[in-house]
């Protein structure tokens, strides 16, 4: 599942390996708690994830990481976003 146009998804940005999945201004100004949570829910999804700069999820797998994990985690976040802002 691509994360771009996912619920609650302003913008996804990437260097090499390393993302952050920023959550839409509108969504934010409506639950300022909603990164917090968003960690919780991933890590219930099998992804472990930070909050990064209060608005958004820093991701950094490994660079051993192969395209089945990589899908893995992408799945991972995708659902963790529609659970908490779906």
């Amino acid at each position: 599942m691509p994360l771009d146009g996912a619920p609650g998804v302003g913008e996804v940005r990437t260097v090499g390996l390393t993302a952050a999945v920023a959550f839409s201004a509108e969504l934010l100004a409506a639950d300022p708690g909603l990164p917090e949570r968003a960690v919780v829910a991933a890590l219930r999804h099998g992804v472990a994830t930070r909050v990064l700069r209060g608005h958004a999820l820093q991701i950094s797998p490994p660079f051993v990481i192969t395209e089945t994990e990589i899908t893995t985690m992408v799945d991972g976040l995708g659902a963790e976003l529609d659970e908490v802002a779906g």
